[in-house]
């Protein structure tokens, strides 16, 4: 109970200093239907984003891949797959392109977030 209260509190930026008691956090979690899938993928989308825009290191680790032969059996599902799914772009490559204006990024990421 202690870290699910901890997360709602985190979640609603409710800062330790302030007294506000557990019952009035899950009120307003009510208030705002926090759902925590949704919170994950709209901030991993806004960090890929970041990290597809000015590259580096990550973005190249993030972009990379793997040499050497696949396992047997059905193919994973791989992150970018996923992320390319959660945008709603059709290819990675129409996701670096759409996240390479920040604001059509955060517009496509906050649409798809409230659907």
């Amino acid at each position: 109970d202690a870290f699910e209260m901890w997360c709602h509190r985190w979640m609603l930026k409710i800062p330790w200093t302030e007294k506000v008691t557990n019952e009035e956090v899950l009120r307003r979690a009510e208030e705002e239907k926090l759902c925590l899938m949704d919170m994950v993928r709209r901030r991993r989308n806004i960090w890929i984003g970041h990290l597809m825009r000015h590259g580096g290191i990550l973005g190249t680790v993030l972009e990379g891949a793997v040499e050497g032969t696949n396992a047997r059996g059905r193919p994973r599902r791989e992150y970018m797959d996923q992320v390319v799914e959660d945008v709603g772009c059709g290819s990675y490559r129409e996701m670096k392109r759409l996240a390479e204006d920040r604001e059509a990024w955060r517009t496509a990421v906050t649409n798809q977030s409230n659907d």
